[in-house]
C-alpha cells in the first residue's frame, strides 16, 4: 500500500504532470489524425453503410480469409455469385475502413500488403492494371493521390457517338459555361480514331484524353463491345477524385456543377437518377427482385416497389455522380466492374436497355454501400401529340433534381426524322412519368398523359434553342453530319 501511494504521490509532481498532459495531447493528435487507407490513397472512411451499429466491426483475419476465397472458387447462378461477391466486397470495405497504420492495437492482423492480396484475389483484374508510374500496388494504381478540388466531367465516346460528343462538348463550354475539366474516355484507337481525338482537342483544346486500355491491360476485359461496360470501368480510370458520368446524348439545361450540390449526393457519395421502365413486359428484370429484397438492407431498396412486382421498375440513364474517395464508392465501382467483366465472358446479356442498370444496381446494394436515388426524377420532355392533344410525346427523357428543377434530358439534339409534334424542334412541355409509357409506330417514342404537364420556362427553352444552334455550327463547321454517316456505315 505504502510504494501505491508513493507513486501515486510521485505523478502529483509538475513534471509528471506535465509528461501526462503532453502523452494525452499526443493520443489525441494522433486519434484525429486521417488514418490511410490502402497505403494512404486519400480514401475517405465513411462508417455508413448497410451495418454500421457496431463500429468497429469484428474482422475475420485477413491472410486466411484470402485463403478461402483463392480456394473457394464461385458457383451458381449469376444472382448467387453476385451475393457472394457482394457479401465478399463488404469484408474487404471493412478491412479497408479499420486499417489504421498509427495503431497497431485495434486490429494488429491488418496489413496494407495483406489487404491489397486480398483486392486482387476478389477482383482479379486488378492485377492486370497499369499506370505509367508502374506501381506494383494494383489499388493505388486505381486510386492515386488525389489532390481534393479534383472535381470533372467525363464522358465516354467513341466512332459512332463522336457527332453526339462534339455537341456535348459544345453545349457544356459554350452555351452552360462550364469551368469543370473534362476528360474525354475511350478504349483504344479503334474506339476513337487518332483523326477525331485531333478533332476534338483543336476545337476544345481544354479537354484531356483518357484511353481505358492503357490501364487495363487484361485482355479478357470487354474494352471493345460494351458501352456500359466503358462506362463502369472509365469511373474507375478517371484520376478524377469527384466526377460526372455523362452520355454523349446529355442536353444540359443547367452548369452540371449542380450535381455535386445534391444533397444525396453529399450524404452518400453516389447519386443515381431513376425512371419508371418502359414497359415491364417488354424489359423484364435480368435477375430476380428477391435477390435485392433478400440480401440488401441500404435504404432506397428498403422502401422500393421492387418488393410489390416482378420486374425492376426504376431505370438510370446518362448521368451518374460519384465521389470515388470513399471507401463505400470505391467497392461499389468494383462490384460493378466485376459483373461487366462476366458481361464480356458472355454470361451477361447486354442487349436489354435496361442491363446498365441492373450493374450499378447490384453494385450498390448487395455490397451495402449507401447511394442516393433521384426517383421519380423522369418526365417526358416534348410536345402535345397532333390529333391527341392530352398526350405529350417525345424522344427524350428529362431528369431532375431534388427540387425538381429540370437539369437535362438524353436526346440526339438535331434529329432528321423527328416527328412533327410541334412548329420547331424546342421542346414545350414536361410531364414527370409516374407510369409506363406506350412505344408508337415501333420507334421509341414515349407518349403520357398531359395531365400534370408543365410548360418549359422561357429560360430553359432558350438554352434548349441554343444548344441545338451550337450543334448545328459545329456539324456545318466541321462537316460532322457526312462524317458520323461515313464511318457508321462502314463499321456495319
Amino acid at each position: 500500500m505504502s510504494s501505491l501511494l508513493g507513486a501515486m504521490h510521485a505523478w502529483q509532481s509538475p513534471r509528471a504532470l506535465a509528461v501526462l498532459a503532453l502523452l494525452i495531447l499526443a493520443i489525441l493528435l494522433l486519434s484525429n489524425l486521417r488514418s490511410p487507407i490502402l497505403l494512404d490513397h486519400g480514401l475517405q472512411q465513411e462508417h455508413t453503410g448497410a451495418d454500421r451499429t457496431k463500429w468497429p466491426p469484428t474482422l475475420p483475419p485477413v491472410d486466411e480469409t484470402e485463403a478461402y476465397w483463392l480456394q473457394t472458387s464461385l458457383s451458381g447462378s449469376f444472382e448467387d455469385q453476385s451475393i457472394e461477391i457482394g457479401q465478399r466486397a463488404g469484408v474487404l470495405r471493412d478491412w479497408i475502413q479499420s486499417y489504421d497504420p498509427y495503431s497497431k492495437a485495434l486490429h494488429p492482423q491488418l496489413h496494407a500488403e495483406s489487404i491489397e492480396k486480398a483486392a486482387v484475389t476478389l477482383f482479379p483484374f486488378l492485377a492486370n492494371t497499369l499506370r505509367k508510374s508502374k506501381s506494383k500496388n494494383p489499388m493505388e494504381n486505381i486510386q492515386p493521390p488525389f489532390n481534393k478540388s479534383s472535381r470533372g466531367i467525363v464522358i465516354l465516346t467513341s466512332v459512332k457517338t463522336f457527332r453526339q460528343t462534339f455537341h456535348l462538348l459544345g453545349a457544356l463550354t459554350e452555351v452552360v459555361l462550364t469551368d469543370l475539366p473534362i476528360q474525354i474516355a475511350y478504349s483504344g484507337n479503334d474506339s476513337l480514331r487518332s483523326f477525331q481525338r485531333e478533332m476534338l482537342a483543336y476545337r476544345f483544346p481544354s479537354i484531356s484524353f483518357l484511353d481505358i486500355s492503357t490501364l487495363f491491360v487484361d485482355n479478357s476485359l470487354p474494352l471493345e463491345t460494351s458501352d456500359s461496360a466503358l462506362k463502369i470501368l472509365a469511373g474507375l480510370a478517371t484520376t478524377f477524385e469527384q466526377f460526372i458520368l455523362l452520355e454523349a446524348n446529355t442536353v444540359l439545361l443547367y452548369r452540371p456543377d449542380l450535381l455535386f450540390k445534391q444533397s444525396a449526393y453529399h450524404r452518400t457519395g453516389a447519386l443515381l437518377f431513376g425512371r419508371p421502365v418502359q414497359s415491364p413486359m417488354r424489359f423484364p428484370a435480368t435477375y430476380p427482385p428477391e435477390v435485392l429484397t433478400s440480401h440488401s438492407s441500404t435504404e432506397w431498396t428498403q422502401g422500393s416497389d421492387v418488393k410489390k412486382t416482378q420486374y425492376l421498375q426504376e431505370k438510370y440513364w446518362s448521368v451518374v455522380v460519384l465521389d470515388k474517395s470513399r471507401v463505400d464508392v470505391l467497392i461499389g465501382l468494383l462490384h460493378a466492374s466485376w459483373q461487366t467483366i462476366l458481361n464480356g465472358h458472355g454470361r451477361i446479356d447486354d442487349t436489354a436497355p435496361d442491363r446498365e442498370i441492373d450493374v450499378w444496381r447490384l453494385a450498390f446494394e448487395l455490397t451495402g454501400s449507401p447511394h442516393g436515388l433521384q426517383t421519380p426524377s423522369a418526365a417526358v420532355i416534348g410536345w402535345p401529340r397532333h390529333g391527341a392533344e392530352e398526350e405529350i410525346c417525345s424522344f427524350a427523357d428529362g431528369y431532375s433534381e431534388e427540387n425538381g428543377t429540370l437539369l437535362w434530358y438524353t436526346s440526339l439534339i438535331v434529329r432528321k426524322d423527328e416527328p412533327s409534334f410541334g412548329n420547331d424542334n424546342v421542346p414545350t412541355h414536361r410531364v414527370v412519368m409516374l407510369s409506363s409509357q406506350e412505344v408508337l409506330n415501333g420507334k421509341d417514342i414515349l407518349c403520357t398523359v398531359r395531365e400534370n404537364a408543365r410548360t418549359l420556362t422561357h429560360a430553359q427553352q432558350q438554352i434548349i434553342q441554343k444548344t441545338a444552334q451550337k450543334a448545328q455550327q459545329l456539324d456545318s463547321e466541321f462537316g460532322l453530319a457526312n462524317m458520323h454517316k461515313s464511318l457508321t456505315s462502314s463499321d456495319t
